[in-house]
């Protein structure tokens, strides 16, 4: 059989416009898994639906969640996916359209290969009025295999990089792009993401070891940031 590809996708209520944009860049003959997170006085995962549309395979659940956390929503996303190749995308992501082959071409990069580096790129709105617009570029593990049995760890800012290389399988770089649109938002949505960032990265350094030095370099730029945002204009 020839092996295919899974997108893997987190979202919630609200983010349905986006998630439309970026399911309509995504290439022709791949299964999407999405996972719509919704709080709740329980904590528990459901399949709802398998369907095909537009060319593509779907299928999707819904996560009940009581403390929220971006591994706990994608390793769901992970465990929707019957492919072994997964690409993480968010719903306010854009695949740009001339790598959608590219895309599609993992499949037949060697089996010692265990994860994929793709450029993210995007620009963030001025925090104050009279700043300027920021535009940033970096390299991002987009893609993995379901094989190699690694999972997302951290409850912001989740990672599987460092489980790939633990394990010693390979991380080549590819040329594919993806345009991040989710700093491209008012103000008060902004202040909230990094309020949000903030309580999920105090969290995390005081109830885990994991990576701590990162996560702790990670909480010190999100409050620097929120100090930003924070100051009248």
């Amino acid at each position: 059989m020839t092996e295919q590809i899974s997108v893997i996708v987190i979202t919630h209520a609200g983010h349905e416009e986006e998630l439309g944009r970026m399911l309509a860049s995504l290439p022709k003959g791949i299964e999407v898994c999405i996972v719509n997170t919704v709080q709740s006085d329980m904590d528990y995962f459901q399949i709802d639906d398998c369907f095909e549309h537009d060319g593509n395979d779907f299928r999707t659940g819904t996560w009940y969640y009581k403390n929220f956390s971006f591994s706990k929503a994608r390793n769901h996303s992970i465990d929707l996916a019957t492919n072994d190749w997964l690409v993480w995308m968010d719903s306010d992501d854009y695949l740009l359209p001339q790598f959608q082959d590219d895309l599609k071409d993992l499949v037949n990069l060697p089996l010692g290969v265990g994860g994929v580096t793709m450029g993210c790129f995007g620009s963030q709105t001025p925090y104050n009025p009279g700043e300027k617009t920021e535009y940033y570029a970096v390299p991002h593990l987009r893609a993995f295999r379901k094989s190699t049995g690694v999972r997302f760890t951290g409850l912001v800012h989740e990672q599987v990089q460092p489980q790939l290389e633990a394990a010693l399988f390979t991380i080549v770089t590819s040329s594919i792009m993806i345009a991040h649109m989710g700093y491209i938002a008012t103000r008060e949505d902004m202040l909230a993401r990094f309020e949000r960032n903030v309580k999920l990265l105090s969290a995390q350094v005081a109830t885990s070891e994991h990576a701590k030095e990162y996560y702790l370099q990670m909480l010190q730029r999100a409050l620097f940031t929120l100090n930003d945002y924070q100051r009248k204009p």
